[in-house]
């Protein structure tokens, strides 16, 4: 049996997604990436419905410029509006796991 997927495309990796199939993953790393940044900060939960803050600096240009200034609660800010240097892990988490439940789906297609 070959190693394609149901539009015809090889499914050897993320890397070999057509735009449509990438845009999609990228937008559920997007999802899972927010899942965890809500997992991370729900113990610093308050009885108001904030956080308790965590303030960090951040070297994200574009996100200083916009917001003028280099500090931000990580913890009361969403994981969408988080500068991209604060998004990395939860990110980097999100990119590892999608590829692998992609990986193991496209193996079990061929099975």
């Amino acid at each position: 049996m070959s190693n394609q997927d149901e539009l015809g495309e090889q499914a050897s990796g993320p890397e070999m997604m057509s735009d449509e199939k990438r845009e999609k993953m990228q937008l559920k790393i997007t999802e899972l990436g927010s899942l965890l940044h809500d997992e991370w900060r729900a113990p610093r939960k308050q009885e108001d419905g904030t956080f308790e803050p965590r303030i960090k600096s951040t070297k994200d240009q574009a996100w200083v410029e916009k917001s003028g200034t280099d500090q931000v609660d990580i913890a009361n800010t969403s994981y969408e509006d988080l500068p991209e240097d604060w998004k990395g892990e939860n990110k980097a988490s999100a990119e590892v796991s999608m590829s692998s439940v992609y990986e193991t789906v496209s193996q079990r297609k061929t099975a």
